[in-house]
């Protein structure tokens, strides 16, 4: 599912792996309300092994209450996250990456492959 615009990239550190998950702004709308623009992301990150087995998970929500100006820098640099897992041992593992957005609903979600060494 690819509602509106995110980029993922995954990273190996040492015994760790890192989800980095960028969203363009400009794909999300910022509803005002009480002078500040709204919005609210939600983040689920899972890694799985080879089987498709839960090896770790997290989710962050990510509440928005935005000047204009601040919404004006998140136009133009996005709006960024990221998610550290330790790997218990070399392998091949799946990352799945779901983000929310609340105003409109919508949904992006990936599974990405990677092999741990």
């Amino acid at each position: 599912l690819k509602d509106f615009p995110v980029t993922l990239e995954l990273h190996q550190e040492r015994a760790a792996l890192q989800a980095k998950i960028s969203v363009e702004a400009s794909g999300l709308q910022f509803p005002e309300k009480e002078g500040r623009h709204v919005q609210e992301l939600t983040f689920l990150t899972v890694l799985e092994d080879a089987e498709g087995n839960f090896v770790a998970g997290k989710q962050a929500v990510m509440d928005m209450l935005l000047t204009s100006e601040s919404l004006t820098e998140i136009h133009q640099k996005g709006i960024r996250a990221a998610m550290s897992f330790p790997v218990p041992r070399p392998g091949s593992y799946r990352v799945r990456e779901v983000v929310r957005e609340v105003v409109q609903n919508r949904i992006w979600a990936s599974v990405v492959p990677i092999e741990v060494r």
